[in-house]
């Protein structure tokens, strides 16, 4: 389907989150400049809403793009 639901982003699949201030997602050393890092982050969709919009259980991907500046 086209349909769009909410997820938070987490560190694992235990839901540690990405970034509450307190955990951080401690990255690999950059490869050198304008190069693309990657990392495998994990979303959680609530069970009420997955069921309010008729979405069956299972593993579904999704690509989040971060600009990173400093």
């Amino acid at each position: 389907g086209t349909g769009t639901l909410a997820y938070g982003l987490f560190q694992n699949n235990t839901g540690t989150p990405w970034d509450d201030a307190t955990n951080t997602q401690v990255m690999a050393a950059a490869t050198g400049f304008n190069n693309l890092e990657t990392a495998t982050v994990y979303g959680t969709v609530t069970s009420a809403q997955a069921q309010a919009n008729g979405v069956e259980v299972g593993n579904y991907t999704d690509t989040v793009t971060v600009t990173l500046e400093f």
